[in-house]
């Protein structure tokens, strides 16, 4: 799961326990505990009024000291306390010593004398809830120190949990990367768990991969330079030394000789000027602007101008889709007419064929738009495909000095491809026989 869903997820359901887990402590330990102790306080309460009345009861029919009495407990224990006659209908005495409090509610006690037991007076007495209140505070802070000890040890659970899958899998990257080699490749480590994670460690292992192939490329570059180079070096020093040699020699041979150096000089010019093409265009690359392209326009143009030229040529060019008016993609045209001719050329160079034919088809896979360009040439073999691509790589040294080249074609290509976020591959086509090359763009709008 992403973390866009899975973090909120997370929090949420941590929010649910959370809530249940003191909506069970409540349930299960602080209704008991208020309900005992407001139990406890209210059979104090009853025996402390029996009590009283009992009291009042000695005192009378002693006004004075019956009110004296009442007055100071009221006074003293901050209470509310009336007396009637029995029949209710008088009220003897009356003492308020609670202020809009939170009061226990008024409930009558018969006042009798101790001899006779006669029930003389009924005695109301309210207290305020000071007990309760206290008990309730306790019960309030209680429940507080449990929230704060649940929510601290769910906080520590899920810091350990994103320390696991997410922290320590980043630390891990982060001390890998500071490991990289350009001279070997480290082992690949998978992260514990999958989504956005996982999906940083297969990017990075893909860039590390590209770091190293693109070192290997810079070596064989380099390598591939030097000895495109050397050969013709080595022609040219050796018909220059046959041109100077004292042996007799005519003048015809010491000017073929002369000749076939200036040839070999010429290869060398259009080497250099196509390595400074590549570098140039890779450079382009990087900051070429893209633009909204409507396919099936700009794949229509490529065909009647490929068309005509090959015809020029007698080569035979067909081509067809199925492109609704209106998708585009993001492009930039004149990067995209060097694709196609560059791959066009390479089949026209490297086809073998007098009957050369080549096919061009475009389609709409999913939300890509998808080219095919096939030819009947001689093809490569499959061990080849794989390397097509790479920069200087040719299938035959031989065939290359014949035909002209440095293999920079099909990786200028890939890498014009790439720049507009699509794939390049290569396969054997089995239609003409020859070799196909399939290039997916990703399209940027469909309008309906």
């Amino acid at each position: 799961m992403k973390l866009k869903y899975h973090i909120p997820l997370l929090f949420l359901i941590f929010g649910i326990v959370f809530f249940f887990i003191v909506l069970l402590y409540i349930q299960l330990d602080v209704r008991d505990s208020i309900t005992s102790d407001l139990s406890t306080n209210n059979e104090r309460f009853i025996e402390k009024h029996e009590d009283i009345a009992e009291e009042v009861g000695r005192l009378y029919p002693d006004q004075q000291k019956m009110t004296t009495f009442l007055k100071d407990l009221g006074g003293r224990e901050q209470l509310t306390i009336k007396l009637t006659n029995p029949a209710f209908e008088q009220i003897l005495f009356e003492y308020d010593a609670i202020e809009k409090e939170i009061s226990t509610g008024d409930r009558w006690l018969p006042v009798k004398t101790p001899g006779t037991n006669e029930v003389v007076l009924f005695m109301s007495i309210e207290r305020k809830l000071d007990e309760i209140n206290e008990a309730i505070f306790q019960v309030a802070i209680d429940i507080f120190i449990f929230v704060v000890l649940t929510h601290l040890t769910l906080f520590i659970l899920l810091t350990l949990y994103f320390h696991e899958t997410i922290t320590n899998p980043i630390t891990n990257l982060i001390n890998r990367f500071k490991m990289v080699s350009l001279h070997k490749q480290l082992p690949t480590v998978h992260p514990t768990r999958k989504g956005e994670i996982g999906e940083l460690y297969h990017r990075f292992y893909e860039l590390e991969a590209r770091l190293l192939r693109a070192y290997r490329e810079q070596i064989d570059m380099v390598s591939s330079i030097a000895h495109d180079l050397k050969t013709p070096l080595t022609s040219i020093n050796g018909f220059l030394q046959l041109a100077v040699s004292p042996l007799h020699q005519t003048a015809n041979q010491k000017e073929e000789y002369i000749k076939l150096a200036q040839k070999k000089a010429l290869y060398m010019t259009e080497l250099v000027h196509e390595f400074s093409i590549f570098s140039t265009n890779e450079i382009a690359l990087q900051e070429m602007d893209r633009f909204d392209v409507l396919i099936g326009k700009f794949f229509e143009s490529i065909g009647e101008e490929y068309e005509a030229e090959l015809a020029g040529l007698d080569y035979s060019f067909h081509w067809d889709h199925d492109f609704h008016d209106d998708t585009y993609f993001l492009g930039n045209e004149k990067f995209l007419r060097r694709l196609f001719a560059n791959i066009i050329s390479n089949s026209i160079k490297h086809a073998y064929n007098n009957e050369l034919k080549i096919t061009m088809k475009g389609t709409i896979e999913e939300s890509f738009i998808v080219i095919n360009i096939e030819d009947n040439g001689v093809g490569v073999d499959e061990g080849h495909i794989p390397y097509l691509f790479q920069k200087f790589y040719t299938v035959e040294k031989s065939r290359q000095r014949e035909k002209g080249g440095t293999g920079l074609g099909l990786a200028i290509a890939k890498s014009i491809v790439e720049n507009h976020d699509g794939f390049i591959s290569a396969y054997l086509s089995k239609g003409l026989g020859g070799l196909g090359i399939k290039i997916q763009l990703p399209i940027s709008r469909f309008q309906q």
